[in-house]
């Protein structure tokens, strides 16, 4: 199955852009990821990047753009689904960093 990559074409798309890249900086979007028991390879080769690239996002040394990070908004939010089945799926209004802040 192959991942179609798209570059922002929506207020929308911009708002998940915004939170993948604050999930990755606060660590959320590995966590969500070990959760889900998915490896840095296998999430790297279903958005079509080299494995280190999601490293870098995952420690903060780079920053994913677009497309990739829509690809790995749609990556978190079903590795999400995986790892909390009773959570929201990530959306602005129903993130996994959203419900994070909401419970605390």
């Amino acid at each position: 199955m192959t991942h179609q990559h798209r570059m922002p074409a929506s207020p929308e798309d911009l708002a998940r852009i915004a939170d993948v890249r604050a999930m990755c900086a606060s660590g959320e979007a590995r966590r969500i990821r070990e959760m889900a028991r998915v490896t840095l390879r296998e999430v790297a080769a279903a958005i079509g990047v080299d494995h280190k690239t999601i490293v870098g996002w995952e420690t903060g040394r780079t920053t994913c753009v677009s497309p990739y990070a829509l690809a790995y908004a749609d990556a978190l939010n079903a590795m999400a689904r995986v790892a909390d089945p009773n959570g929201a799926a990530l959306s602005r209004s129903g993130s996994a960093r959203s419900r994070a802040e909401a419970a605390a």
